[in-house]
């Protein structure tokens, strides 16, 4: 195993890290909005349309793959992970993993088969985009996340995460450090965001930017998309920008690090082409209200109640994620 010291150095660089590119990432971020522009340069991809239906459906699959999680791990009756002893810790961890997974993946296929009309297609580099948006994204978040946390344990007792407690009192290491990683890596991400940023947080923001007639049918049936609105270039306007391989003077604009006198240039030269920007798609992003940030990020906050202090941080946290989703259109960044 690592030392203590290369670890805790290992850490210190990432901090560090973490810390440049997230002032750099906040500088770019007020830059654009002077300029009218939303807080990341993204491109925007009008997502399928989903149902309450759908919502609870997976949400009800998710307590049903549990309660088959808890039966493989051979535990009788519910019990908190804590309480558990460490074998059995991990087991039912392992277990937790295939069913998050498991529902994650037939939840994207079925979503998938019911809208494939409504779907865009995938590629690669809108895939390698994403991961670069949500880094840089996470390096703007991290520092006001963790230092929140930090201030609140001062004052309120912190709690410790089950996660934490395995890999600290399991004989096998390795096995647990597997075990965990995919736990806090791969499956919770995976499911977290599909449940709360793509179908929570996706349903509710259908149902704000929705006519009053049509607010009824959003519970059973699909309902209308978020279509993209076009309106004039204003200040306070939140559209995105053209992403045009062959058009370099969008790309000081969707570059988060570009000069400034680059990103005015740009912006002036879309200015004058269009009255509205638009994405690859031809698409601008559409105005909805704000409340559907607040509604799902403090759902899944009270997810977490319990924790200590996490709560506070996490609804912060995930006010950060809906909004990226709602930028994007896509829970890839998210992830």
């Amino acid at each position: 195993m690592i030392d203590q010291e290369t670890a805790g150095l290992a850490v210190g660089l990432l901090a560090v890290l973490i810390f440049f590119y997230g002032v750099k990432g906040w500088v770019s971020a007020v830059r654009r909005r002077l300029l009218g522009l939303p807080l990341l340069a993204v491109s925007y991809t009008s997502p399928p349309p989903v149902t309450l239906f759908d919502l609870l459906a997976l949400f009800i699959a998710q307590v049903a793959a549990e309660f088959w999680a808890v039966s493989l791990a051979g535990i009788k009756g519910p019990v908190s992970l804590a309480d558990l002893p460490d074998s059995k810790q991990l087991s039912l961890l392992f277990f937790l993993n295939v069913a998050r997974l498991s529902v994650f993946l037939i939840a994207t296929a079925l979503l998938y088969l019911r809208y494939r009309g409504s779907c865009s297609k995938p590629s690669i580099a809108t895939w390698l985009r994403d991961v670069r948006t949500g880094a840089f994204a996470f390096c703007m978040i991290a520092p006001f996340v963790y230092g929140m946390q930090i201030v609140l344990s001062l004052i309120w007792k912190p709690s410790q995460h089950s996660i934490i407690g395995i890999l600290r009192d399991a004989n096998d290491r390795w096995a647990a450090l597997a075990v965990c990683g995919i736990a806090a890596v791969i499956a919770a991400p995976l499911f977290e965001e599909l449940l709360f940023r793509r179908m929570l947080h996706g349903w509710l923001d259908r149902l704000a930017s929705s006519k009053p007639d049509d607010r009824l049918a959003l519970l059973f049936a699909t309902g209308p998309r978020i279509e993209a609105s076009v309106e004039p270039r204003s200040a306070d306007a939140a559209t995105s920008t053209v992403e045009e391989p062959e058009m370099p003077a969008s790309d000081a604009v969707l570059n988060p690090y570009a000069s400034f006198e680059k990103v005015v240039d740009s912006s002036e030269e879309s200015e004058n082409s269009s009255a509205t920007t638009v994405d690859s798609s031809g698409e601008s992003r559409p105005k909805i209200p704000f409340w559907p940030l607040l509604a799902s990020s403090a759902v899944f906050a009270l997810m977490h109640f319990g924790n200590g202090p996490d709560p506070i941080p996490l609804f912060f946290f995930a006010l950060w994620l809906a909004y990226l989703y709602r930028l994007t259109g896509r829970i890839t960044p998210c992830i």
